[in-house]
């Protein structure tokens, strides 16, 4: 038999928020938020005593309290099956209705049964019939309001600070490939997932939502403000160009119309001032300068490569040898 690896093993407790009582004796190895929201999640199923208590106290909008009580070590169901008794002998009305000792917590499958395991689901995710089978059971379960809470509940419990950290540090260490970028170019949306998806983000981004996301912004932006070393200027707009060049976007009427009209709608915070409006026509003036000389460059490189005379013939010189078919290739 193999032998499993030892793990810290919570006894808990969930107490009812109206009276106190301990209603119901429990273990877990997961953090004691987590296991709270598994049995909110859990309650909306209704299918033991445990959970219609936790179901009618969601109705109530209320939710039952944890507490550990013991952390064992190898013994947990011994520990389990102690306070339950524990609590049954003191009067407690617990909900449990085993008298513990039960599960298999730490249970870690080898690597041939979790591959026989993904095997399986992909085989059924693969087929539509499950696929529509599963859609229309979970539409069943979210049209619950009960089951919309628990589930709302979970998630933000799942949410810990150290998981969000966590999650903070995978997303700034995510190293952007050649192969991974073209990956994202390629995948496209049809027309009607495009408009789905715009007419969902529409409908969440309210303006109330989107006053309050520029107030949070600039309250954090005043708070710490960000350096714009000239690094990070170079760096910035060394990405900025190479985004352009390699997908250019082709400025239609409608869209210059519709970027000045949201330009108008909001103002930027930095006031146009004269000498702000002098410096924007500088730089204008110096890349349109820098543009006109790249050409000029351009040109007399071309006309370096041509001869003295066919520059002449390409003008129309008659003093030119031949410049009757010179005219003619013109």
């Amino acid at each position: 038999m193999r032998d499993l690896p030892m793990r810290i093993t919570s006894i808990y407790v969930l107490r009812d928020p109206r009276t106190n009582e301990i209603r119901y004796v429990g273990k877990t190895i997961q953090t004691l938020q987590t296991r709270l929201a598994g049995h909110l999640f859990d309650s909306a199923k209704k299918r033991t005593h445990r959970d219609k208590w936790i179901s009618h106290l969601l109705l109530l909008g209320l939710k039952p309290q944890i507490e550990e009580i013991e952390r064992t070590l190898g013994n947990w169901a011994e520990r389990e099956s102690f306070w339950i008794l524990f609590y049954r002998r003191a009067g407690a009305k617990l909900t449990n209705h085993t008298d513990g000792g039960e599960g298999a917590p730490g249970n870690i499958h080898p690597a041939s049964t979790r591959k026989k395991i993904s095997d399986r689901l992909k085989i059924a995710t693969a087929n539509p019939d499950w696929r529509a089978a599963r859609s229309k059971i979970m539409k069943e379960k979210f049209a619950s309001p009960e089951f919309k809470a628990a589930h709302l509940e979970r998630t933000k419990a799942g949410w810990t600070p150290e998981k969000r950290a966590a999650a903070a540090r995978r997303i700034q260490g995510t190293t952007w490939t050649d192969k991974r970028r073209e990956r994202a170019r390629q995948f496209k949306r049809s027309p009607q997932q495009r408009e789905a998806f715009s007419a969902a983000v529409r409908a969440v981004w309210t303006p109330e939502l989107r006053e309050s996301h520029r107030r949070s912004t600039l309250d954090r932006l005043e708070k710490k403000p960000i350096e714009w070393t000239p690094e990070r200027r170079a760096e910035q707009s060394a990405r900025a160009k190479k985004t352009w060049a390699e997908k250019p976007i082709e400025w239609t009427p409608e869209m210059r119309a519709a970027a000045a009209a949201r330009i108008r709608a909001n103002p930027p915070q930095k006031p146009w001032t004269e000498e702000r409006r002098k410096a924007q026509a500088e730089r204008i003036r110096a890349r349109n300068l820098a543009k006109s000389a790249q050409k000029r460059a351009l040109v007399n490189e071309k006309l370096s490569i041509l001869g003295s005379e066919d520059i002449r013939c390409a003008a129309g010189d008659p003093s030119v040898e031949g410049a009757g078919d010179c005219e003619g290739a013109r």
